[in-house]
């Protein structure tokens, strides 16, 4: 078998190479699935996927490049192991005879964790897809063995794309063998499957689910919902029958989701409309939640809806202290220009919410450039102190730099604890 190592290991590297190539869809988990992965919204409308998750994807990559070097690439066929023609074929194209086989000889392979595992998530991808109750059986019964504990969400996430109803019968039959967490999972993606093909009975699948399951699948309706004018209409219409009183925060919840889902595809003026439909006295928070996601994309847009919205509220110099913050850290000309034009705001209230939160994010030349800003002398030196202290904690040598820079009258006193 020694003879033959230089063959594994070129015929493993060939795979691994394949799966570069191949996987540009791939996800890293089944965390990123539709139904759980955070987006981010694009002014055109269409989902972009958060940059946590393309930079973890594009890590666990780098580091595959780095465990296969570029090496001629030999075909299982010129070795004398005829076992390793299951390794040698792409994976993509593997027939269901040859997944268990294959997964076998990549077990018995010395491996490192990471290539290991993205082998094993390439494989049940595919096994999942030719058959999917066996492939979920299956990473059930050896989850731990594989030291893998997501891939029974893996297959049942690729299962319930291609025969959700198939694979909503499984659960029913079941849900005894798998723990509440995997439940609530895997229905979860079944939900979201059934929705895209069938919505009203999937919307009446969540409606009458185990009340542990229940609040998670009308978020993911809500989040199907939000494509379709029809469906959003019914789905809006639902929340507006729960009764406040019984069911506050199951509708407050279900509402927030609602709008994330709105804004996640930069639907804005339908998250609008949304919020101007719910009563007068639970409009507030709605509000709030959207101008945060909206002001990372349109930042002015956001910050004048807000303003006109809640101008007279006691929350608004905070609300509006998060959006110009981080409006800021980008665009200093255009957060001047929007503050020229309301003169009437007390600005240094802004500025003193401001320094504690991009302290604590560790923009602390951002907090200083806020603190400096500051017209009342006492509260300028209190934000300076503040922004000193956490500096300090943090980078030493950067916040006594900065302190230097201040007159020796100011450094005592913003030294001091």
């Amino acid at each position: 078998m020694k003879n033959f190592l230089p063959f594994i290991l070129t015929a493993v590297i060939s795979l691994l190479i394949g799966i570069v190539i191949g996987n540009n869809t791939a996800s890293h988990s089944p965390e990123a699935s539709d139904s759980e992965s955070q987006v981010k919204p694009n002014r055109n409308g269409s989902r972009l996927s958060s940059s946590s998750y393309r930079g973890t994807y594009r890590e666990k990559i780098q580091r595959i490049m780095r465990l296969a070097p570029q090496v001629e690439i030999r075909h299982a066929s010129d070795t004398d192991d005829p076992s390793l023609t299951l390794i040698g074929k792409t994976i993509n194209t593997m027939s269901l005879a040859d997944i268990e086989p294959t997964l076998e000889k990549i077990k018995s392979l010395e491996l490192t964790h990471d290539v290991r595992q993205a082998l094993y998530h390439k494989l049940f991808k595919q096994w999942a897809t030719l058959d999917g109750e066996a492939a979920t059986n299956y990473a059930l019964t050896h989850a731990l063995e594989l030291k893998n504990i997501w891939l029974p969400n893996l297959a049942m996430h690729i299962w319930s794309k291609t025969a959700p109803y198939a694979a909503d019968e499984w659960l029913a039959e079941n849900q005894d063998k798998l723990t509440l967490k995997q439940r609530i999972a895997f229905h979860d993606v079944i939900i979201q499957s059934i929705a895209k093909k069938d919505f009203s009975l999937a919307f009446e699948k969540a409606k009458t689910a185990h009340p542990l399951h229940r609040e998670k699948l009308l978020k993911t309706i809500g989040r199907v919902a939000s494509q379709s004018d029809q469906h959003a209409s019914e789905y809006a219409e639902y929340l507006a029958s729960l009764d406040y009183n019984a069911h506050n925060a199951e509708r407050q919840k279900l509402e927030r989701a609602f709008i994330e889902a709105f804004a996640a595809y930069a639907k804005f003026d339908e998250a609008i409309a949304f919020i101007d439909s719910l009563p007068a006295d639970h409009q507030s928070e709605p509000t709030i939640g959207l101008s945060h996601m909206w002001s990372y994309t349109e930042p002015q847009k956001s910050l004048d809806w807000l303003y006109d919205r809640l101008g007279n509220s006691p929350v608004i110099h905070n609300e509006l202290s998060y959006a110009l913050s981080h409006w800021a850290k980008y665009d200093t000309h255009g957060v001047d220009l929007w503050m020229s034009r309301h003169p009437e705001i007390d600005y240094d209230i802004i500025r003193r919410y401001s320094i504690p939160r991009l302290a604590q994010e560790g923009d602390f030349p951002g907090a200083v450039r806020w603190g400096a800003q500051i017209k009342d002398a006492d509260k300028r030196t209190q934000a300076y102190q503040l922004i000193y202290h956490r500096w300090e904690k943090i980078d030493p040598n950067g916040a006594t730099q900065w302190l230097k820079t201040l007159p020796a009258e100011d450094r005592e006193i913003i030294e001091s604890p």
